[in-house]
């Protein structure tokens, strides 16, 4: 009888060792899957990225110059305030502004979406610099009071350089982490 129960127990003991290394290679199996399609998403939402940051900079860089290409001269808004046309004037280019920012909206709207937290503050950074600019152009019609009508835009300019600056830093820092198949 010890043959036969030695045979019994060795029978067991292979038929547990089985199903352990059966459910250990299906745990193992569905890791490996589950940390490939981790990566796989990092790598895809980073080709995601780096086309929503680049959109955002190549808009930044033609709106700025369109700002200034709308920038009225003295003469031009002592000619608007001689004529009394301020409000008609200041509806025209409340229009314009809008349309001049939305392209920069539009793209910081999509970094947002895309993250991550640190680029996202950059792009809002730069969407509220693009705005402050378009109520500086709506402003120049404004009835003058106090700063000049070139105060706000200038002041508004004179951080669109930091602004892109910081993007850019964010940008990079978030271009060159690599994918990695870490638990959320």
């Amino acid at each position: 009888m010890d043959q036969g129960w030695a045979a019994v127990i060795a029978a067991g003991v292979a038929g547990v060792v089985a199903l352990a290394g059966a459910f250990i290679g299906v745990w193992l199996g569905r890791r490996t899957v589950r940390d490939q399609a981790q990566v796989e998403h990092e790598q895809w939402l980073r080709g995601q990225r780096q086309e929503a940051y680049v959109t955002l900079l190549a808009e930044w860089d033609k709106t700025l110059p369109r700002f200034r290409g709308h920038l009225q001269s003295e003469e031009d808004l002592y000619h608007v305030h001689e004529t009394g046309a301020w409000d008609a004037a200041s509806e025209e280019v409340e229009v314009l502004a809008v349309a001049l920012i939305e392209p920069v909206v539009l793209a910081a709207e999509r970094v947002h979406m895309l993250g991550p937290e640190l680029v996202d503050q950059a792009a809002k950074a730069m969407a509220t610099t693009a705005a402050d600019l378009a109520s500086s152009l709506i402003t120049q019609y404004a009835p003058p009071q106090g700063e000049g009508p070139y105060t706000a835009f200038h002041r508004a300019m004179g951080v669109t350089g930091d602004c892109r600056a910081a993007f850019v830093t964010a940008a990079r820092v978030a271009m060159q982490t690599a994918p990695t198949p870490k638990r959320q």
